[in-house]
């Protein structure tokens, strides 16, 4: 035994962990054959007071256990604070006739949302705004404290905002239990709350053209997004109507608003295949259309360019591939609503009340608009590459992807009459970049960040092309022969008290033991 010194550190005992006991037959399940009675089931229950009475245990053995470290952990909070620009503002982005874009003050713990309008030029083109941290912009607007909502809460998220085409009205996000449940907040831009009838949805949002409605993502006891409903401002939730089902169990589904406005690509996925819809934000109560059905070993992800879609997929390789599909009637959403099948009240929550999240619909969708037969290839990976997803706007293609294990972005500009592929280049170059959603007719966002370069924003700078003659009927190279594209830096996060001069940054290849493979490191 080592005897006792003064210098020989001294462990106070630790107190006893408390242990849940085992309690059978509190929820068992019977499912494919098999017998499942979980002793521990009765935990999930938050609202038992003897949960509750084992969490404060649980938090007060944790508070004994981790007493010593106090005082370092303070310190830690402190040297992160003095890194840290507590006062700040992000990027706008421009949606409609005005700036959107979020503050942060020194002493709050959530951030404020604003908006400013848009100023244009002689040519009417809009004046991009530039924020100042701590300094309210030319008729900058309070849309949402996220500190005042989050008053008296023991927990407060604010995950996704989204302003209505018409720019009268906010809808956004709340989650108050951390369950990322969430309930759909609808308020005016002064504030006034109008609507908040859609709760413990999932992540998913589109307005509909009109802005007296949306369309979310309605979830399964097992937190699955499998349901599309629809609902319409100032209604019962139990109006809302049933759009779209995902039955599989396998599969997951998710969207957000599209690059083109008039169109929304609902996806469904599983690990090793998919499928998607096509939803017309001018009719919302025509069911989503089916773009393409399942396919063995293709996942696929899509966007609108309006009159196509551009298409991201694995069924030529693993690796990824991009096409494009035509789609029918030029993409016109009054067309395709013609091709669709309207709602009715005979699917809203009231009828359905006794169905079970995910129980599919009857099978009367119509057929697919763009099968896997009608895809043209624009692009297969080349060596050391693997496609991942693409973004469509009014003048471009942006394509993200792995190249050498390094993220990248590759742009086709469809204005030019020899469309080719450009690589986004930043003054980083070992670094992680991605796009940065922006509205369909504005230029390329990328965000891109390294050890020795802070998280900023930037965009893509495209050259004047001349006109393109027919860009339908020419697919881009596989790689491009022209320059890279440069950027034009709109924001760099500020990082008090760093200097990336006392940093060295390099990407070096090794060998596995193979004496073939190369690693990163």
């Amino acid at each position: 035994m080592v005897p006792m010194t003064e210098t020989t550190p001294h462990h106070t005992p630790s107190p006893t962990p408390p242990v849940a006991p085992k309690r059978y037959g509190y929820r068992v399940r019977d499912q494919f054959g098999q017998h499942f009675d979980d002793p521990w089931d009765w935990l999930r229950d938050g609202e038992n007071p003897e949960v509750r009475a084992h969490l404060e245990a649980e938090n007060a053995w944790a508070d004994a256990i981790t007493a010593p470290t106090r005082e370092a952990a303070a310190r830690l909070v402190e040297e992160v604070k003095a890194s840290t620009a507590l006062t700040d503002v992000t990027v706008p982005i421009r949606e409609g006739e005005f700036w959107y874009f979020r503050r942060f003050a020194e002493g709050q713990s959530y951030a404020t949302h604003h908006r400013a309008p848009v100023e244009r030029d002689e040519a009417g083109a809009p004046i991009p705004l530039v924020p100042t941290p701590g300094v309210p912009a030319r008729g900058e607007e309070l849309l949402v404290d996220e500190n005042e909502w989050a008053r008296g809460q023991e927990f407060f998220r604010l995950a996704d905002l989204y302003p209505s085409p018409d720019g009268r009205l906010i809808a956004w996000a709340r989650d108050t239990s951390g369950d990322e449940r969430y309930t759909w907040v609808v308020q005016e831009a002064s504030g006034r709350v109008i609507d908040e009838a859609v709760a413990g949805a999932g992540y998913g949002f589109a307005w509909a053209d009109d802005s007296q409605s949306f369309i979310y993502m309605g979830v399964d006891d097992a937190w699955r997004a499998c349901d599309v409903w629809w609902h319409r401002l100032g209604t019962p939730r139990e109006a809302d109507e049933l759009l779209l089902v995902e039955p599989d169990e396998g599969f997951e589904m998710g969207f957000a608003p599209s690059g083109f406005p008039g169109h929304v690509v609902i996806h469904s996925s599983s690990s090793t295949a998919g499928r998607a819809w096509l939803w017309l934000p001018a009719h919302p109560s025509v069911r989503p259309l089916p773009l393409m059905p399942v396919r063995a070993r293709t996942l696929v992800t899509a966007d609108s360019a309006g009159d196509r879609l551009f298409i991201v997929h694995t069924g030529l390789t693993q690796e990824g591939s991009l096409a494009q599909a035509m789609l029918p009637e030029g993409g016109s959403p009054e067309a395709l609503a013609r091709l669709g099948v309207p709602s009715s009240s005979a699917y809203s929550r009231q009828a359905l009340a006794d169905r079970t999240p995910g129980t599919p619909l009857p099978e009367d969708e119509p057929a697919p608009l763009t099968p896997f037969e009608s895809w043209e290839p624009l692009r297969s990976p080349g060596p050391g590459e693997r496609i991942t997803d693409v973004e469509a706007h009014a003048h471009y293609v942006a394509l993200s992807l792995r190249s050498g294990s390094l993220t990248q972005v590759d742009v086709w500009d469809r204005r030019e009459q020899a469309p080719t592929w450009r690589r986004v280049e930043v003054d980083a170059p070992v670094r992680t970049i991605t796009t940065v959603p922006t509205p369909w007719a504005d230029p390329l966002r990328v965000e891109f960040q390294s050890q020795t370069v802070p998280p900023t924003v930037a965009e893509v700078l495209l050259p004047n092309p001349a006109p393109a003659s027919s860009p339908e009927s020419t697919a881009p190279e596989n790689t491009s022969e022209n320059a890279a594209l440069s950027t034009r830096i709109l924001r760099t996060h500020e990082a008090p008290g760093w200097d990336p001069a006392e940093y060295v940054e390099e990407r070096v290849w090794v060998l596995a033991r193979d004496g073939a493979t190369r690693i990163p490191v």
